[in-house]
């Protein structure tokens, strides 16, 4: 099964990247795929994610499960229908970037970038607000936050999110435009590429100094969009 999931979602690996990174790294439980689709489950983060080539084929894989309350799709079809049918009423619409190349991004570190500690959780947490706290002590827990220190000082901060994609980035407000937060998305590119795994992010449609940041290091937007119902 782990074949005919990768067969299908390569064929356009921009759009599937995340479920090709999760596969890839075996915390997917794989619920199907075949030539027309895939439909699985990450086991860290507890989301499905579905890419299929129609509609009704979606449809017909979501319809067997009951459970679904975080979910990735990549049709705005399937979002809807998930708000209508599954009562999944919050959302949120993305494009994926993936950075494709297998060399490391060349930059000038102007930072000491390290492991964050657990003492600094509270600097993360007054200035990043887009998941729960015990979801940011998971990703703390897995080793997955960092911080850049710059003359003694944390400017900021990223990480991975619990399913894999490189994000909470944010670079606190004394500091910007500085050249930090294009430093700390290459050291997490560089870091992804280090492990292994693909580096890719999910940017905000209307986060467009985030897409330029990401495009400036030669990541690639997917032609589809990633949608997030929860």
């Amino acid at each position: 099964m782990k074949q005919r999931a990768l067969a299908y979602l390569e064929k356009d690996f921009l759009s599937n990247a995340a479920m090709i990174e999760i596969i890839n790294r075996n915390t997917a439980e794989i619920i199907q795929a075949d030539e027309q689709g895939v439909f699985l489950k990450e086991a860290t983060g507890k989301a499905y994610m579905i890419s299929t080539d129609t509609f009704e084929k979606a449809v017909a894989w979501l319809e067997q499960k009951s459970d679904i309350t975080l979910i990735q799709s990549v049709d705005q079809k399937v979002s809807h229908w998930l708000k209508e049918h599954k009562y999944l009423n919050s959302y949120m619409e993305c494009f994926q970037v993936v950075y494709s190349l297998k060399k490391k991004i060349d930059y000038s570190a102007q930072l000491q970038i390290r492991k964050l500690k657990e003492e600094e959780l509270c600097i993360v947490q007054k200035n990043y607000d887009k998941i729960s706290k015990e979801e940011l002590r998971e990703i703390y827990n897995r080793g997955n936050l960092y911080v850049g220190i710059f003359q003694g000082q944390i400017i900021g901060f990223i990480g991975n999110h619990l399913e894999g994609s490189i994000g909470l980035l944010e670079v606190l407000k004394n500091y910007r435009k500085k050249g930090f937060a294009t430093e700390l998305q290459s050291y997490m590119i560089n870091h992804v590429l280090e492990q292994g795994g693909i580096p890719y992010a999910q940017v905000e449609i209307d986060n467009l100094n985030s897409l330029n940041l990401q495009q400036k290091l030669g990541m690639k937007i997917a032609q589809k969009k990633i949608y997030w119902n929860f």
